[in-house]
């Protein structure tokens, strides 16, 4: 599903124009950007939690090459779906 599709999904179960449903979610985006590039857990109930971890520095071996090659350590965003929605993804 592309987000063209899924807004307009939504706008039609928020009685809503296309362009208002695109808005909200674009903000919805930001906010969320802003809170997790603060390193800022953000937990929404019904979806879920998405939070900021930090990744080790480590070794890894090049499996052509045979070269060492150093991993930096690096901050990635880490979600874990709520209770709800797993137990809907697992009915379907």
């Amino acid at each position: 599903m592309t987000k063209k599709e899924f807004m307009a999904e939504v706008a039609e179960k928020m009685g809503v124009p296309v362009r208002t449903a695109n808005e909200f979610f674009d903000k919805f985006i930001i906010v969320l950007k802003d809170y997790l590039s603060e390193g800022e857990k953000v937990q929404l109930s019904v979806l879920g939690t998405f939070d900021v971890v930090e990744r080790a520095r480590r070794e890894t071996t090049n499996p052509f090459t045979k070269e060492l090659l150093v991993i930096e350590p690096k901050k990635v965003i880490k979600f874990r779906p709520s209770k709800f929605l797993k137990e809907a993804v697992d009915k379907n």
